[in-house]
């Protein structure tokens, strides 16, 4: 079965990160995860956004959109910057729930290879009990 989750973010702190807050990173850091919930309210999602930009050419960047579509008012402008988001990442998680939300044309693998010729060396897309498939450029795994 499909895992049903509730959010209570309404007022929280959390959602409140601006741009100025963002700390400068060491060069210790090797890799930046970006995802989920926090991407889709304001400022964090623009904060989260830029910080990814800023970013993304000295570190790994893995973006796992993590789509809840009841959470996200504004379709239309998730999905601009969930593309801008991939397009700068080197790694992509996302299930077939989270790909089907963004309805583009063609098969699973279709659209994901679509996507690899934008930026993402990996895509893997999980399919709940079923496993998950991997793909990059020249490769794809099935587990």
């Amino acid at each position: 079965g499909q895992a049903t989750y509730t959010f209570y973010d309404e007022n929280t702190a959390g959602r409140m990160l601006t741009v100025e807050d963002l700390p400068k990173l060491g060069a210790e850091i090797e890799a930046m995860l970006f995802g989920a919930i926090s991407l889709i309210s304001e400022p964090a999602g623009s904060a989260y956004e830029e910080f990814m930009r800023r970013e993304h050419r000295s570190r790994v960047m893995m973006l796992d959109p993590n789509i809840r579509p009841n959470f996200i008012p504004d379709k239309a402008k998730h999905l601009r910057r969930i593309r801008e988001m991939m397009a700068m990442a080197d790694i992509v998680k996302l299930s077939d729930e989270d790909l089907n939300w963004f309805d583009e044309a063609g098969s699973h693998e279709d659209v994901v290879r679509n996507w690899l010729d934008r930026g993402p060396s990996l895509i893997v897309v999980t399919h709940g009990s079923e496993g998950a498939v991997g793909y990059s450029k020249e490769h794809k795994v099935t587990v």
